[in-house]
Order: C-alpha cells, then structure tokens, then sequence
C-alpha cells in the first residue's frame, strides 16, 4: 500500500502575494464602480451617447457581439489543452487597480 505526502502548505511570500493581488483586483473593482456610478458618470454619458445617434443604438448589438465572441474566445480550449486566457480579465483588472491605487495615493480619494 502506498503512503500518499501530505500536501505542504504555500509559503509565507506566495500567500502575501496572493493577498495583493486580490486586494489589487478589488481596488480595481470599487474604483470602476465608483467612476460608472457616480453623478454624470462614465455610464449616464456612454448611454447619452449611444442614444444620440442613430449609428449609436447600431453600437450597442455590436458591443453585445463583442463581448460575446470574447466570452467564447477565453472560454475555448486550444486542442484539449487549458489554457491560461482566461487569467487576462484577472491581469487587466489588477492593472485597473493599480492606476486606482496610484490615483488614491496621488491624490487621495478614487
């Protein structure tokens, strides 16, 4: 009978690390939010563009495609492989959180 090695527990740095991240990502989460939520924000002037014109209402079927199309793009796996395309919304929102990080410490407030 074989003896299965209990599994060691990540390090110190890969946890910390792990942390940040996350941290990051939230920060980047609560700053979006912040920005498309607020008075005369980036959703109330994206929808009073869209509707002023008519090629605007043609974007929105359009975006809906796109995001569409890059939902099965990063759901897809290449050949029975996993790939890692699906950690780039994870990327891009720590990147969204670092400049919302870099903001609060330049200016103090998102």
């Amino acid at each position: 009978m074989k003896t299965s090695q209990p599994e060691k527990p990540d390090s110190l740095k890969s946890t910390l690390l792990a942390v940040a991240k996350i941290g990051i990502m939230l920060l980047g989460i609560v700053g979006l939010a912040v920005e498309i939520f607020r008075d005369n924000g980036l959703l109330k002037q994206l929808f009073t563009k869209m509707l002023d014109s008519p090629l605007g209402i043609f974007s929105i079927p359009l975006a809906l495609l796109a995001l569409y199309l890059f939902n099965r793009w990063l759901g897809t796996a290449t050949d029975g492989k996993s790939s890692t395309r699906g950690d780039l919304p994870m990327y891009i929102m720590m990147g969204i959180g670092a400049y919302f990080l870099y903001r609060l410490m330049t200016t103090g407030s998102l």
